[in-house]
């Protein structure tokens, strides 16, 4: 599965600033303990797609969307939001999944 960093550079729309990452992280994927998707070990790119997904509200959840949709085709979004607990009932109760970058901290 290829999904482009986008935490290694981010696209940079104010050419007067520079900037570093400060942190990079993997891409992981949250689902319900009720999921059919919870009862395997390993999933595929493929079998996600195939199901919704609630996505917090900033430009690097827009970043993953539009790279997972060019290469896997459209992407079920049930919602997008900014609130934490919105986002966690929402995948608890099994009405979509979510990825997220966690940071890897040296």
């Amino acid at each position: 599965m290829r999904i482009r960093d986008s935490s290694t550079r981010p696209r940079n729309e104010h050419k007067d600033l520079d900037y570093e990452p400060l942190l990079e992280g993997d891409l992981h994927v949250f689902v319900s303990n009720n999921s059919p998707l919870a009862v395997h070990d390993s999933l595929t790119m493929d079998q996600l797609v195939q199901h919704p997904f609630v996505f917090y509200n900033t430009n690097g959840s827009r970043e993953i969307i539009q790279d997972l949709s060019n290469q896997y085709g459209k992407i079920k979004i049930l919602c997008t939001s900014n609130n934490t607990d919105v986002i966690k009932k929402t995948v608890a109760r099994g009405f979509a999944n979510c990825f997220t970058k966690l940071p890897q901290f040296p």
